[in-house]
């Protein structure tokens, strides 16, 4: 009777950790709980390879997405040999955006970067819709070091004015102020008038990495926004390597 008893209790345990799991879809890496939906898409979400993206395992899924500094020199080659790798997954669909790093998608036309990175979708302040899901990407970030660099509260502006008010996923290289956004020095370094922004429209989900201190994923404002800081990998940091954060969209 006791051990019918504990069985039941176990298996009961069991059910409510899962359930709990499905109803996140959410996770720290690896694979991720199917959501029992017929419309259910699996984002695999990584940032900040620095050039070590063959050495990372990447799950399946049904869209694949980057949220910048893909390499560490950034020059045109380093580009064309991402975008080779990217060739060889199964994903249906890949979504890139630049990072600080990507030195020469900063002097590329949208166009030339189109063509350079033949085997994904590049966003560079736009969107593109799959399934009905809206993603917009936009590379940068408050002045630091590299390219698409906000330098002062005009060029902030200007990149915030071109976020739509209807967002699914939204994919910037660097965090908004206050979330998942803490260098390893401490405090907070992120744009806060992205977080106005996020706060205002209230995506399913918001992809960053840049600070590679603070990987990870937390849910906050109105309508329970997933934040994913997928930053992977950094050769400032001894070598740490951290698993693409999977999440399924209902």
């Amino acid at each position: 009777m006791r051990r019918t008893a504990l069985l039941a209790v176990a298996v009961c345990a069991v059910t409510c950790f899962w359930a709990l799991l499905k109803f996140r879809g959410e996770s720290e890496g690896g694979t991720a709980p199917r959501l029992e939906s017929d419309k259910a898409m699996r984002l695999v979400c990584i940032s900040d390879t620095h050039d070590y993206h063959q050495e990372i395992e990447i799950p399946d899924g049904d869209v694949l997405i980057h949220a910048g500094d893909f390499t560490e020199g950034g020059s045109a080659s380093d580009i064309r040999r991402f975008n080779e790798w990217l060739g060889t997954l199964p994903h249906r669909n890949k979504i890139v955006i630049g990072g600080n790093m990507d030195f020469a998608l900063g002097i590329m036309s949208k166009a030339e970067a189109d063509d350079t990175l033949s085997n994904a979708i590049y966003l560079q302040d736009s969107q593109v819709e799959i399934d009905g899901y809206v993603f917009y990407g936009s590379p940068f970030t408050p002045k630091f070091v590299g390219v698409f660099q906000l330098y002062n509260a005009t060029d902030t502006q200007e990149m915030i004015s071109k976020i739509p008010d209807r967002v699914d996923v939204l994919i910037t290289h660097g965090p908004p102020y206050g979330i998942l956004d803490s260098p390893s020095s401490g405090g907070h370094v992120g744009c806060q008038a992205l977080e106005r922004k996020v706060m205002e429209i209230d995506p399913k989900i918001h992809v960053f990495g840049h600070i590679h201190n603070s990987y990870g994923s937390m849910r906050q404002g109105d309508k329970g926004t997933l934040f994913a800081n997928v930053a992977q990998y950094s050769k400032f940091e001894g070598n740490r390597s951290c698993k693409p954060i999977v999440v399924d969209l209902p």
